[in-house]
């Protein structure tokens, strides 16, 4: 007889191509299967690359057990189980095409931000917002527990739909991996055969809410006086980075576009990464992977004070954070930062690195994780 489905995995995405989305997905499916759950899984992926994609990486995890089933929309899914869900697509199908009959059983939502926002900041489209936004409070009205990455967004969503009580939330921030290695001499990639006296990296993409184009001014400025700083970008789109840097007149510069899952090799090289970003409710309330990835490499960063969860992290001492209002001024600052920083660098870069495998790595949080879990799927009776 088939084993009843405690949990199902359902994304839009596929788990295999993107390291992040793939290390969330083994976190969960890991985790639910050492609490003893049947879970089933449907995903982008094709059932064989799947397969293939956990052959191995769950060799010690034999209390529940796996069942890979066809991810398409439109198929009915089953009364009993969970749900773990996360993205704006799986949203849309939770609240407008499930069967009745699945709410009648918990529903865990993960909700890695404000959907309506975000989708706002990148596209301007206000009836997109207003149907995310529609969408976003079912979710969490409807769900038994929603996840999400900080105490900020919780007071933010129980504020704007009104959940006095009644909806549980579970604080769980974006995490990476723990990196038990780092390379020897990562500035190679780069095409330097000593080590520069100074790099300064960017990690993202040209959208105006990352704020490169405010990035290369604050290069242009730390160049006039730091004339050996070299600037290292990692980007999607080289040839517009590119444009961008040579408007700005920075002398000393590389741009590259590297699969995502070697980047963090090339960002081995920066001594200081910029993630600058404008006020806003998406930032006050998110928890930035990028930053994440710097600190994982031992990489303080540039950055400004409307992410809480940056400004307020332990060790959040070794950024530095600026005023875009005022780069003038930042850049007189940040040259006294940089001198002070290079002299206790070693030390600075072992902090970070702890506090990332302490408080944001998946592995930290299994047990807690699968503690919910096990209290969630306790409802299934």
């Amino acid at each position: 007889m088939k084993a009843k489905t405690d949990l199902i995995y359902y994304s839009s995405e596929s788990v295999v191509q993107k390291p992040f989305v793939h290390d969330m997905f083994l976190f969960v499916v890991r985790e639910a299967v050492r609490s003893g759950m049947n879970v089933q899984i449907r995903v982008a992926d094709p059932f064989e690359k799947v397969k293939g994609f956990l052959d191995g990486r769950l060799s010690d995890t034999t209390s529940g057990c796996v069942s890979i089933e066809d991810g398409q929309l439109g198929r009915r899914i089953p009364k009993n189980g969970m749900l773990f869900t996360h993205s704006a697509l799986d949203l849309l199908y939770a609240a407008l095409r499930w069967p009745t009959s699945v709410f009648r059983r918990p529903r865990l939502f993960w909700l890695q931000g404000l959907l309506s926002d975000e989708s706002f900041m990148r596209n301007q489209s206000n009836v997109r917002r207003r149907v995310l936004r529609a969408i976003e409070a079912t979710a969490v009205r409807c769900s038994t527990i929603t996840i999400i990455p900080s105490e900020a967004m919780e007071h933010v969503l129980r504020s704007r739909y009104q959940l006095v009580r009644g909806s549980r939330f579970y604080i769980l921030p974006n995490l990476v991996s723990e990196k038990s290695t780092l390379m020897n001499r990562p500035w190679e990639l780069w095409g330097y055969s000593d080590r520069p006296s100074l790099t300064l990296g960017y990690m993202g993409s040209l959208a105006k809410w990352q704020c490169f184009d405010e990035t290369c001014s604050l290069v242009s400025r730390l160049q006039m006086t730091k004339s050996e700083a070299q600037f290292l970008v990692l980007c999607n789109d080289p040839e517009g980075a590119e444009a961008i840097i040579r408007r700005h007149r920075i002398r000393q510069y590389k741009v590259k576009s590297v699969a995502s899952d070697v980047v963090d090799r090339y960002m081995e090289a920066f001594d200081l990464g910029f993630m600058l970003r404008r006020e806003h409710v998406v930032n006050k309330v998110s928890c930035p992977l990028k930053w994440l990835q710097y600190w994982r490499n031992g990489t303080p960063i540039i950055t400004t004070p409307y992410v809480d969860i940056v400004k307020d992290a332990k060790g959040s001492d070794a950024n530095f954070f600026v005023d875009l209002a005022d780069l003038n001024d930042a850049s007189c600052r940040i040259q006294h930062h940089i001198s002070a920083y290079l002299e206790r660098k070693g030390r600075v870069k072992e902090s970070l690195r702890q506090t990332v495998r302490e408080h944001f790595t998946w592995e930290s949080h299994a047990l807690p994780f699968r503690s919910l879990l096990s209290e969630v799927s306790g409802f299934c009776g």
